[in-house]
């Protein structure tokens, strides 16, 4: 069922002839419609309201806008506080009681501003000062003198091993220098007084080494007792390498660390190599008197090998031819040499 019409704005005239003649209540009333309904009516139109009051206020209107515009509701109470830094008393309601209470904030400002300058630490006991730059309300909060008793009273959780996030497997272990492998190698120290336990030399760089494998016993790894203190000569004759292998040479770095090192030609292109002495070691225990410098030519050797492109059968033979060759164009270099 449809809703009554709508009632049909009056002109502009018809409103002019009321209005502000007339009061909006009593135009309203001459209508025959409300107040809001007539104001809509005089916005329509584009009529402005005048904010003037034509009808007289009874006294009983003045008292409750007097109320209301200044603020003359109650009474005020007697003081139940008195403010900390100024020693003046007010009153406050019982909902906003404190432990603490000021009477205005520039008091409660002054008194967090001096109050708070000396403290006490909730590990260590020690007294300590405010800082210059510190505020009051950072300084409110600290409970600790340093960051050391911070950590100490509550340690953060540590993971270890895969429980770690940045766990990468056991063979990055050596690269780990914060981790078990830096504890352990100190406590192997320690125990053997930093002397090798085969030679007894003391003023060289030492190494610890591994009783039992590391790879073969992961139970053992960090064990103390499965390690030993040597030093580097004496930890190539534990692994069973020998000092005087082919090509092999003994030196000292900058930091009087020793090393052994391959150094020779690439055995297919003669490009000059430096390798590790434990990467020419077979499985089988043996060593290797020859290197190349990349897989591409070891594999384009092999290839000559096979196809009877080159004169020996083998890589040790080829490695003799060249290293004659190189002796003689030595020589011939040296004779011409003035």
């Amino acid at each position: 069922m449809p809703g009554p019409k709508p009632r049909p704005i009056p002109s502009h005239g018809e409103l002019e002839a009321v209005y502000p003649r007339l009061t909006l209540e009593e135009a309203a009333e001459h209508f025959g419609v409300g107040q809001t309904l007539f104001f809509k009516w005089l916005k329509a139109r584009g009529i402005p309201r005048t904010r003037t009051h034509r009808k007289p206020r009874s006294d009983e209107h003045k008292k409750h806008l007097s109320e209301a515009h200044l603020a003359r509701t109650r009474e005020k109470k007697e003081p139940n506080r008195t403010c900390p830094t100024c020693r003046k008393p007010f009153y406050l309601r019982p909902s906003s009681l404190l432990d603490v209470n000021y009477c205005s904030r520039a008091c409660k400002a002054l008194a967090q501003k001096n109050s708070l300058t000396m403290k006490n630490c909730e590990y260590c006991g020690r007294e300590f000062q405010r800082r210059k730059i510190e505020t009051s309300q950072n300084f409110a909060r600290r409970r600790f003198c340093s960051k050391k008793c911070q950590t100490t009273s509550a340690p953060p959780p540590t993971y270890f091993g895969k429980d770690n996030p940045k766990w990468k497997g056991d063979d990055a272990r050596r690269r780990n220098r914060l981790g078990p492998s830096r504890k352990w190698r100190e406590q192997v120290l320690a125990r053997d007084h930093a002397t090798c336990q085969r030679c007894g030399t003391t003023d060289v760089t030492l190494v610890v080494h591994h009783i039992l494998p590391f790879e073969t016993y992961p139970e053992k790894r960090w064990d103390v007792d499965n390690g030993l203190t040597l030093c580097q000569p004496c930890h190539f004759k534990e692994h069973g390498w020998e000092l005087s292998e082919k090509g092999v040479r003994e030196f000292t770095d900058e930091r009087g660390v020793l090393l052994r090192r391959w150094i020779g030609p690439c055995l297919n292109c003669g490009k000059f190599l430096v390798k590790r002495a434990s990467d020419l070691r077979r499985t089988d225990g043996s060593t290797r008197d020859y290197a190349f410098c990349s897989n591409k030519c070891s594999l384009e050797l092999a290839w000559k090998l096979r196809n009877g492109k080159s004169p020996r059968s083998s890589y040790s033979d080829l490695f003799e031819t060249y290293a004659k060759s190189q002796k003689m164009k030595r020589k011939s270099q040296s004779g011409r040499a003035p």
